[in-house]
């Protein structure tokens, strides 16, 4: 790396240093290969003083979970929710939630990782989702610790609850501000028609693209879902990053970032 390189990576490191990214990762994602190359970059950055909040989803293990101990049948879900019934709760949406914890401790080591009793949640609509929930509160994130980890399991009372990953961020945003939220994505960011990452957007750019009505951007499927949810997160941040696993430091280290930055303005 010649001087001047040396030279931008300290200053952009500044910027971060003290400061919290908030990271959420699909349970999908948690099983790539890029997921190892992310973590050491994470563990990088952590020593340099940068603060990390870690949030995960387990959709797939979860329904990997219930064929395995349910063959032949598939989790029954609704207007693409899964339904959360006490029979998936107990041998779906606990096993699988133990087992990314398990997988996150051995990748990233020893760190601060709430229990779904720091987690608290009321349930959205048993008669169509069952044991569904929506968080409310976190408990622990004061911690010195520089790196945190939480995910899809909360409490309302003494009844765990499953919980949308992308809720869990809003009430993590309502209590600990961040400087940028980071969301990870096989295609490294949302791409124009010509297959292009597109490098920023702004919030009324996001809307149009949910329009239908941008000329150079078209989005279906899972970047759709991920877009709707950044709309509605830069009403608490000013700043949502789409990137590759393996391209946290230079997103966050580079003037020209890696992926797509969105931006409330």
């Amino acid at each position: 790396m010649n001087e001047y390189a040396t030279s931008e990576k300290i200053n952009y490191l500044e910027n971060y240093r003290e400061k919290t990214l908030l990271l959420k990762v699909s349970g999908a994602e948690i099983r790539r290969p890029e997921f190892f190359e992310f973590a050491r970059q994470v563990l990088e950055l952590k020593r340099e003083g940068v603060r990390f909040v870690l949030i995960f989803g387990g959709g797939e293990q979860i329904d990997e979970e219930w064929v395995s101990r349910h063959p032949h049948t598939t989790r029954p879900k609704k207007n693409g929710v899964g339904i959360t019934s006490g029979l998936v709760l107990k041998d779906a949406a606990m096993p699988a939630y133990e087992s990314i914890r398990l997988r996150l401790q051995e990748i990233l080591g020893a760190h601060t990782m709430l229990s779904p009793e720091q987690v608290g949640a009321s349930i959205k609509d048993y008669e169509k989702y069952g044991y569904v929930g929506s968080a409310e509160w976190v408990k622990g994130l004061d911690t010195e610790d520089n790196l945190v980890s939480l995910g899809f399991m909360g409490k309302q009372g003494e009844q765990m609850l499953n919980i949308n990953a992308d809720e869990l961020i809003r009430a993590v945003l309502l209590i600990r501000p961040v400087e940028e939220v980071v969301l990870l994505t096989c295609s490294g960011g949302v791409l124009n028609k010509k297959g292009e990452i597109v490098s920023e957007l702004n919030k009324m750019d996001i809307g149009d693209i949910l329009n239908g009505c941008h000329k150079d951007i078209q989005v279906t499927g899972g970047m759709n879902k991920k877009l709707n949810e950044i709309h509605r997160l830069l009403d608490i941040v000013s700043r949502v990053a789409i990137i590759r696993a393996q391209d946290l430091k230079r997103e966050l280290l580079r003037e020209e970032g890696a992926g797509t930055l969105c931006t409330r303005f």
